[in-house]
């Protein structure tokens, strides 16, 4: 999971340097941006973060990559895309349109199982419903 967090943030900083229309917004800000919709809806920072990424390519500005951020991950809300659960790395989960309004991160009523290494990581994760 850390290496694949590092991976999105780079995609992110080589997006930074390559297409400077995104400047105009600074780099800092995505990443808090991201963090914010993560804790507000549960959609993984780094995976918006390689969006990102992917986005700055089609030419748009830092600002239209800052206003287009939240949609995605409201579009991908209510479409029912398969999204990483945040607390177990390669479990998604899918909402297909039925976030609980109050808790948008909630999408139906289950359980994540896991299993607690010594580290203190979990492993073995399966979401139940």
């Amino acid at each position: 999971a850390f290496m694949d967090a590092e991976k999105s943030q780079r995609q992110l900083e080589d997006a930074y340097t390559r297409f400077p229309q995104v400047q105009d917004v600074p780099i800092q800000k995505f990443r808090e941006l991201n963090q914010a919709i993560q804790e507000k809806t549960g959609a993984d920072a780094d995976d918006l973060a390689s969006s990102q990424a992917v986005m700055a390519q089609y030419g748009l500005t830092g600002q239209q990559l800052a206003d287009l951020t939240p949609l995605l991950d409201d579009y991908a809300l209510k479409t029912g895309k398969d999204l990483p659960f945040p607390a177990a790395p390669g479990v998604t989960f899918t909402c297909n349109g039925t976030a609980v309004p109050q808790a948008p991160s909630v999408c139906s009523m289950g359980v994540l199982v896991s299993d607690v290494g010594t580290d203190g990581k979990l492993e073995n994760s399966v979401a139940v419903k």
